[in-house]
């Protein structure tokens, strides 16, 4: 299975380093079936440009509200000005079985 997390640029991810955290973390020791990569990718369906993504080889199927939390704590380790209560998780399935994770944040109300 892979896990393709595709994050919203006014985040400001640094999607490297962002798969490297993913590579890390003890909470997935095991689930891992490769290294997670940063990619680029040129878009005709869901964004209609170039996206910055984290490929994540998955052994395991894991429940979506895992990886949605542990894809947010990630993101506020790596930036830690990020609000957890304004970051937008959502899942779709993809072909073959692949799951993509969309990440968003909020903008601010006034």
């Amino acid at each position: 299975m892979e896990l393709t997390l595709l994050f919203d640029p006014r985040l400001g991810v640094d999607t490297a380093a962002m798969a490297r955290a993913w590579a890390r973390a003890p909470e997935l020791a095991g689930a891992l079936a490769g290294t997670p990569s940063a990619v680029t990718l040129r878009s005709q369906s869901y964004l209609p440009d170039v996206v910055e993504v984290v490929l994540i080889p998955l052994a395991v199927n894991l429940a979506s509200s895992a990886l949605f939390e542990i894809t947010v704590r990630l993101l506020c380790r790596q930036r830690p000005q990020t609000n957890p209560s304004r970051v937008r998780v959502g899942a779709s399935e993809l072909d073959g079985g692949r799951q993509m994770i969309t990440v968003e944040e909020d903008e601010p109300t006034s």
